[in-house]
C-alpha cells in the first residue's frame, strides 16, 4: 500500500501554495481504495457513514470532519490527523486564494521590523509611534510615565481600546497617557 506522508507544517511568514493541495477524497481514492480494491460502499459500511456522503468527499464535494477522520482512521489504520491535515491544507488554500489581502490590514507584532501604530503624542509634543506589545509593557509597568496601578490585565486594556475605537471615533493622535486610562477604565 502507498501512503502519501502529511503536508509539512509551514510557519506563520510562509508563502502562500501555488497548487492547489491533493484533495483528501483523491487521496482515499488514489492511496487506499485503488491499491487496496476497496469499494466506496464497502469502505462507507465498514465506517458507518453513508455512502453518498463518502462519494462526495471522494469527488471533492464535501469535507472531512473530526468525526469522518476518526472512522476512516480506525477502519483503515490510519492517524485521524492525517486526513484532517489534509482537509486543512485545502481549506487554508482555499481561504488565501479566496481572501483579497487588501481585505484585512496588519497590526503591529513583536518583531523587530513590525509597523508601529500612533498610538500617542509623548512629552514634549514630538509625535511617539508605538506598538502593541509596548502598549502592553506599559499598561503592565506601574512606574512607566504615563503609567499607574494597573486595573486591567495589560491583554484586558487592549482589548477595551480596541472597543472602545470600534464604537467611537477615537484620534490617532492621542496621549499615551489618555490612551492608557482609556484601557483601564
Amino acid at each position: 500500500m502507498t501512503v502519501m506522508n502529511a503536508p509539512p507544517k509551514h510557519a506563520p511568514d510562509r508563502t502562500p501554495l501555488e497548487e492547489r493541495p491533493p484533495l483528501p477524497g483523491k487521496v482515499l481514492a488514489e492511496h487506499y481504495l485503488a491499491p487496496l480494491g476497496i469499494t466506496v460502499t464497502e469502505l462507507a459500511d465498514a465506517a458507518g457513514l453513508a455512502r453518498q456522503h463518502l462519494s462526495k468527499i471522494i469527488n471533492g464535494r464535501a469535507r472531512i470532519t473530526a468525526e469522518t477522520a476518526v472512522r476512516l482512521g480506525r477502519v483503515l489504520g490510519v492517524d485521524p490527523c492525517r486526513w484532517l491535515d489534509l482537509q486543512e491544507a485545502v481549506d487554508l488554500y482555499d481561504a488565501e486564494h479566496r481572501i483579497p489581502p487588501a481585505a484585512v490590514r496588519q497590526l503591529a507584532n513583536d518583531s523587530p521590523n513590525a509597523e508601529t501604530r500612533p498610538a500617542a503624542r509623548a512629552e514634549g509634543g514630538r509625535a511617539e509611534r508605538v506598538s502593541l506589545t509596548r502598549l502592553e509593557e506599559l499598561l503592565a509597568d506601574p512606574n512607566a510615565p504615563g503609567s499607574g496601578q494597573p486595573r486591567h490585565t495589560p491583554a484586558e486594556a487592549v482589548a477595551r481600546i480596541f472597543e472602545l475605537r470600534k464604537g467611537k471615533s477615537l484620534p490617532d493622535d492621542m496621549t499615551l497617557k489618555e490612551l492608557i486610562a482609556l484601557g483601564r477604565d
